[in-house]
């Protein structure tokens, strides 16, 4: 039974760390699809053709606590193929369905357009708090999975800092001890009869 726990309890952790480079991965992994279609990307024209928000509201019990929103647009440009394309991308709040942008996707990456300008600080600072968050996140989750796998290997393993063992004691002779009477009377007078 402890031989589970002792990998059970440090997956928990193990689990949220694996999630958290993996967020960590898909974070740089964006970041370098900027850089890619800012420096060396091929420039298109775009017409947004739908904007929206997207409402996120923390609950608590029964009652909101929290609300944050973003604006979403999708934008649709024709690529060097002559194929139209269309894309999703969080922007800025003063596009507006119809306004035409400029767009930027690596050669030979249409599917990898974004509709970012270059070197936008906004995208540069968010990607690094969000690294920086999931790398501190991840620092945790290793600590604590690897202090459970002690704790729980401490518990499995056998205890070899016990005590050494009682010596037995050494066996009694058999018989009364020496000098202990041994004859005992057995002419008692019977006990009187109950009335």
């Amino acid at each position: 039974m402890f031989a589970a726990f002792e990998f059970l309890f440090p997956a928990i952790p193990g689990l949220m760390a694996a999630g958290s480079v993996a967020g960590i991965v898909g974070a740089v992994r964006k970041q370098r699809r900027f850089r890619a279609a800012w420096t060396s990307g091929i420039e298109f024209e775009a017409r947004c053709v739908r904007s929206y928000i997207v409402n996120t509201t923390t609950m608590r019990g029964h009652r909101p606590v929290s609300s944050s929103s973003h604006h979403k647009h999708v934008y649709e440009f024709t690529d060097a193929d002559g194929q139209r394309r269309r894309f999703e991308e969080a922007g800025p709040a003063t596009v507006f369905e119809g306004d035409t942008v400029v767009v930027r996707h690596p050669p030979g990456r249409p599917d990898q357009a974004t509709a970012v300008p270059p070197g936008d600080r906004g995208t540069r600072a968010g990607a690094r708090v969000r690294i920086g968050f999931l790398c501190i996140f991840t620092l945790i989750c290793v600590t604590i999975a690897t202090l459970f796998f002690t704790i729980a290997h401490k518990m499995t393993e056998p205890d070899d800092n016990r005590p050494p063992a009682i010596p037995p004691l050494p066996s009694l002779p058999s018989g009364p001890p020496p000098g202990f009477p041994t004859g005992f009377p057995t002419d008692f007078p019977d006990p009187p009869a109950p009335r």
